[in-house]
């Protein structure tokens, strides 16, 4: 291939450069290609940049690279750029970078690891060539909407991999733009085979309603947001072949592709925390799939992920975490109860247990009935999910009938659970039947048997073998931990929360105690199931009060009565749970 006759710093378009060697049109528009133009003193040809050094041109890389778009990520704010090359083994390619990863040693690193042909010694003049690209073609770059998650977004829209859904008044465009890691797995997320064939095989699950609480359950996480009511597990546990795995096959395929192949929107439990999260704000309102407890390869990461994944946010531990967010619904599958991989009571409330075999006694039968279900969800998948959202974004006025819907379910389910844990769990009941609602006026059948009463008699078994004063004295540890910053001694800033001062907790390492204002403690004890009445009494008994349980303590600008947890029974109910 002949190259044009150039010279660095000329007016020369990448559609001259490059003529003969254009990228497709679906990476780069021809028209565009016309007006990108290289910086001065750079020329951009089919085998690689290079600079004008001393009269002479030197090599940068070994083929074409150039920046086509830019944007700000909706959700964070954060800049990025879309780099488009040419690797000699798998042809061209188009990619967003963080804008400050990219001119940085370590984003040459990554695009290496992309293949992007770099000469080793050329590192920081590729990362000078893409900051003077950008700026010589501040008027021709792309400028696009983007984000880097899916799920709901803050003007309302819903995002998925090839469709933005938005309300009937919005105008905004936007683009999915992941890590590279989440990228590849986008097409688990596309659409297959036909509505028809999937209904179909729903119909063959109808009496079994393990499985269509599967399928409420994956329905159900986009409505979390609209609901007002964070984000909870639910766990499909017992013996082995008893159709665990296909209630979750079911799930997923509400949303996407569900086979063992790659990619899939069902995931193995052997994952990371970190990991785990990462996914979490990549999905953020599409539910998370894990199957088999069994594959974790630490007992104690069970309970890790259960209790990252409904705070709703990343761990403060991990810097490249501690930003992140979601608010969605975690369908787990395992041989032993998820509630088993800690001794910690608070696991209970955050967990909705569902043991059984999903297909039945009938081993034989459910053999049958999974192969059968697996085989049609191998092609038909991903219908329900956007008629979902099709219809929650497209109907916004009947929010507030769902609102009312999901109160008044939460209040009857309250009332008959009666127990500490069952209250907690009303309003994961009332998200659930709430779903139900939607998904039969979209066209799915109803069961022929009621999978709540079912639901319902696995809380009253879990509740019976509950230690409340232990859940709920763990659960307050846990929420010191994560809301350090509410205590008077934790806060550098002398500035109340919004919600004020919720006690004393010394920031040194020599603290004993974390001290509760008495009617705060209360509030948090109430707000989540318990009666401070009778919670309280325990713990004094059990000695996990201070020696003074009551001091007087500064809190804020002034002195106050708190009531003092001693450290050493903090500290174990923390191990416990962790």
């Amino acid at each position: 291939m002949t190259r044009p006759v150039a010279i660095p710093g000329e007016d020369m378009s990448l559609a001259h450069s490059l003529a003969g060697f254009h990228p497709p049109k679906s990476i780069v528009p021809t028209d565009l290609l016309d007006k990108l133009v290289p910086p001065e003193k750079y020329s951009v040809f089919y085998d690689g940049v290079y600079v004008e050094r001393a009269g002479a041109l030197v090599q940068i890389t070994t083929a074409p690279i150039f920046i086509c778009a830019r944007g700000t990520d909706l959700v964070t704010g954060r800049a990025l750029r879309q780099v488009i090359w040419y690797s000699r083994g798998t042809g061209w390619h188009a990619r967003f970078f963080p804008r400050e990863k990219l001119l940085s040693a370590a984003g040459i690193r990554l695009l290496v690891s992309y293949d992007v042909s770099v000469t080793p010694e050329c590192t920081g003049a590729l990362i000078r060539y893409l900051f003077d690209f950008e700026q010589a073609n501040a008027d021709n770059l792309i400028t696009m909407s983007l984000s880097t998650r899916m799920g709901w977004l803050p003007d309302g829209s819903f995002l998925l991999p090839d469709v933005h859904l938005t309300p009937p008044d919005s105008e905004l465009s936007l683009y999915l733009a992941p890590t590279p890691t989440f990228e590849s797995m986008l097409p688990a997320w596309n659409p297959a085979g036909s509505w028809a064939d999937w209904i179909a095989s729903v119909r063959t699950v109808l009496d079994y309603p393990h499985m269509m609480l599967a399928l409420y359950a994956s329905a159900a996480a986009p409505l979390l947001r609209i609901l007002g009511t964070p984000g909870f597990v639910i766990d499909f546990n017992g013996e082995t072949s008893g159709g665990k795995t296909t209630a979750l096959r079911l799930a997923a395929s509400v949303w996407g592709a569900s086979s063992d192949e790659h990619p899939s929107s069902l995931f193995s439990w052997d994952i990371t925390k970190n990991w785990s999260e990462r996914l979490c704000y990549f999905l953020h309102s599409l539910p998370v799939i894990l199957d088999d407890t069994k594959q974790t390869r630490h007992r104690h990461r069970v309970s890790q992920i259960v209790y990252s994944f409904c705070q709703g946010k990343g761990s403060m531990t991990s810097k490249r975490n501690a930003n992140l967010s979601w608010r969605t619904i975690l369908i787990s599958s395992g041989e032993a109860p998820a509630i088993s991989y800690s001794k910690h009571a608070g696991i209970l409330a955050r967990v909705l247990s569902v043991p059984g075999k999903p297909l039945g006694s009938d081993i034989q039968r459910g053999a049958r009935l999974s192969e059968d279900l697996q085989r049609v969800l191998r092609v038909n998948y991903g219908h329900l999910g956007r008629r979902i959202i099709e219809y929650l974004v497209s109907n916004q006025n009947n929010r507030i009938a769902f609102q009312q819907l999901f109160q008044q379910l939460s209040a009857d389910y309250a009332e008959v659970a009666g127990s500490p844990i069952g209250r907690r769990h009303a309003r994961n009941l009332a998200c659930l039947e709430v779903a139900a609602s939607i998904v039969h006026q979209l066209g799915v059948p109803k069961p022929t048997v009621d999978p709540f009463s079912i639901l319902l008699e696995s809380i009253k078994e879990v509740e019976e073998d509950a230690d409340h004063p232990l859940s709920a004295f763990a659960y307050i540890c846990e929420w010191s931990v994560m809301n350090a910053s509410n205590f008077w001694g934790r806060q550098d800033a002398h500035t109340p929360p919004q919600a004020g001062w919720a006690g004393s907790w010394k920031a040194s390492d020599d603290w004993s105690y974390i001290g509760f204002v008495r009617e705060r403690l209360d509030q948090l004890l109430r707000s989540a199931g318990y009666y401070p009445q009778d919670i309280l009494p325990v713990w004094k008994e059990r000695g996990w009060f201070d020696d003074k349980p009551r001091r007087r303590v500064r809190v804020g600008g002034g002195i106050t009565a708190c009531l003092c947890l001693r450290r050493s029974a903090v500290e174990h109910a923390l191990e416990e749970t962790h």
